[in-house]
């Protein structure tokens, strides 16, 4: 987890680095409405809820060897109608798997949400964005295991606190949360 956490942080400081060397006098900085997002997030609800869920296994009888969250990544497509507001949806992948000991058993959850999403932006400069961010929508559970499969849909949601978005039409965020975008969200845009 911690080097999941650290590796994305170098990441986002390399690209916003690079975005800024790359793209930094010669790109013209007007008004873009489109805007496709790529983000890595870190502890979405979906990765704390299966390890809640593991501990009270745990306690309950059944030996929990470990817990691997194989990494989550979301892909978003937003709409500016004006510099200050914009609208979107993002979808979110993640898998989990968990090992038990007693008995030996192996469970698998494919998480898929889809989130409807609006956004404020509180700062803006030519290069540089302080926003925050709400979005409601559904998670669907898939889980797979030896005596079965089973799958659910439940409500999902994602409230970002703070978000900071650098660089011009190419260019890196970071986002401060809490839902299925992850606690932290990390990752790179492009605004066309």
């Amino acid at each position: 987890m911690k080097k999941a956490f650290l590796f994305s942080i170098v990441c986002f400081l390399l690209i916003l680095l690079a975005g800024q060397v790359a793209y930094g006098q010669s790109e013209k900085l007007e008004y873009k409405k489109h805007e496709i997002a790529f983000g890595v997030p870190i502890l979405p609800v979906q990765e704390i809820a299966t390890g809640i869920s593991a501990i009270i296994t745990d306690v309950l009888g059944q030996r929990v060897d470990d817990i691997k969250a194989r990494g989550a990544f979301s892909l978003a497509y937003r709409y500016f109608p004006s510099r200050r507001w914009g609208v979107g949806v993002t979808g979110v992948y993640q898998r989990i798997d968990v090992n038990y000991k007693n008995p030996p058993a192996k469970s698998t959850f494919n998480t898929i949400t889809v989130l409807a999403n609006g956004q404020y932006s509180y700062i803006i400069k030519p290069r540089f964005d302080l926003y925050s961010r709400l979005g409601a929508g559904i998670c669907s559970f898939n889980q797979s295991a030896g005596a079965g499969d089973s799958n659910d849909t439940v409500f999902a949601f994602q409230v970002t606190a703070i978000g900071i978005r650098a660089g011009g039409v190419f260019n890196s965020f970071i986002e401060l949360g809490v839902g299925y975008e992850g606690i932290i969200h990390a990752g790179f845009s492009v605004r066309l």
